[in-house]
């Protein structure tokens, strides 16, 4: 999608906002890249075809959609703030292994439900977070333990040699390095 597509204007005049170059460059941005970006990434990537953007004009424009409802402004970890385009209720997952943001979707009614507010507090906004590891890292992890369970630690006696005395011997492999201890056992006459 194109920053300067009708869907692009026409959003940002139904929420109040009057489109620029720079505004359909931003929502554009957000329409077409559903990826939670933060203003630095927008900044980064327009940056490039349009070389007198500033960041202060991503940050002013992001905070201006977010005023008038027409981005939502998610601060899931304290390292940074990234921005949604669908303002729709729904929760996100951060993956705190690979840093991606998530949707998710919710149970408007069944979250009222199960919300008890304390007499007299009205909620005009909701935030629903969630923070752990997405389903490609939980593979991935577990790939990698699977592998370190297999790797790890491979013990094996070792014979005691010829003309010495009763040897124990214990040989440690663990990642491909190999590590041997050997204590002497001599039999004690009593």
């Amino acid at each position: 999608m194109s920053a300067q597509t009708p869907d692009t204007v026409s959003y940002l005049t139904d929420h109040g906002i009057k489109p620029s170059m720079q505004r359909m460059a931003v929502m554009g941005y957000l329409m077409t890249h559903r990826t939670h970006p933060t203003a630095e990434e927008i900044y980064s990537a327009l940056h490039v075809s349009m070389p007198t953007l500033s960041k202060t004009t991503v940050y002013n424009t992001l905070k201006l959609f977010t005023e008038q409802g027409a981005a939502k402004q998610l601060t899931i970890d304290e390292r940074y703030v990234c921005f949604d385009y669908d303002t729709s209720d729904h929760a996100h997952f951060l993956c705190k292994d690979c840093g991606k943001v998530f949707d998710i979707p919710i149970d408007k009614e069944k979250l009222r439900e199960l919300t008890v507010l304390p007499e007299g507090f009205e909620s005009n906004h909701t935030a629903l977070y969630f923070r752990g590891r997405c389903k490609h890292c939980c593979a991935k992890s577990q790939r990698r333990a699977q592998c370190r369970k297999t790797e790890e630690t491979k013990t094996q006696r070792l014979p005691a040699r010829k003309g010495e005395p009763k040897n124990l011997g214990i040989a440690i492999k663990f990642r491909e390095i190999t590590f041997k201890f050997n204590q002497s056992l001599t039999p004690s006459t009593s």
